[in-house]
């Protein structure tokens, strides 16, 4: 079961989004701000909120080396929706 949750079958950023959050998370971690890197002139993001690709900069900061950090990423995607999930049941209580 938790090899089946934290997706160890396939790899992180299989769509859009997720190799976003990972590329300006890595983005922040580097020092070059809030931008699409592998874009031409770097632009800044300014369509996505970033708390999200600021907590994958921390784990970036702390295992920079590519896919070693992989387990790390998927992990902290856990511990969020785990929180999440703790939010919406708490939100639940409250109504």
């Amino acid at each position: 079961m938790a090899y089946a949750w934290l997706g160890l079958t396939s790899l992180a950023g299989p769509n859009y989004d997720d190799q976003c959050y990972l590329a300006l998370g890595r983005s922040l971690a580097e020092g070059h701000g809030y931008r699409h890197m592998g874009l031409v002139g770097a632009p800044f993001e300014r369509s996505w909120p970033p708390g999200y690709p600021a907590i994958l900069a921390l784990v970036w900061l702390v295992a920079p080396a590519w896919p070693a950090n992989l387990l790390a990423f998927k992990a902290i995607n856990i511990v969020m929706t785990l929180l999440a999930r703790n939010t919406q049941i708490n939100h639940a209580e409250i109504a």
